[in-house]
């Protein structure tokens, strides 16, 4: 049909970031329905901030996988294997 393989790929974002936000309001629902009480002390701020530049580059290897192809640097098989070879050498 002569659609573009980046376009397929960049229009299954925003159904994803539907269906990920619809499921973390139901766990919400549903643990204040039936009253799970949390094990474990809240994070502090400096925690939180802690954690999350210690993930930012595991964190940033959807918007390489994306760029690189709706840019038509690579196709959706050589992004792969590229964020493959970028989450190894992240281990």
């Amino acid at each position: 049909t002569n659609t573009s393989v980046g376009d397929l790929f960049l229009a299954g974002v925003i159904p994803g970031l539907l269906l990920g936000s619809a499921f973390l309001v139901i766990n919400y629902l549903y643990v204040r329905k039936v009253g799970i009480q949390s094990q474990h002390e809240r994070a502090s701020v400096k925690g939180v901030l802690s954690a999350f530049w210690y993930s930012a580059p595991a964190l940033i290897a959807p918007f390489i996988i994306e760029s690189r192809i709706v840019f038509g640097f690579v196709t959706p098989t050589e992004s792969g294997a590229l964020i493959v070879a970028y989450a190894i050498i992240l281990g």
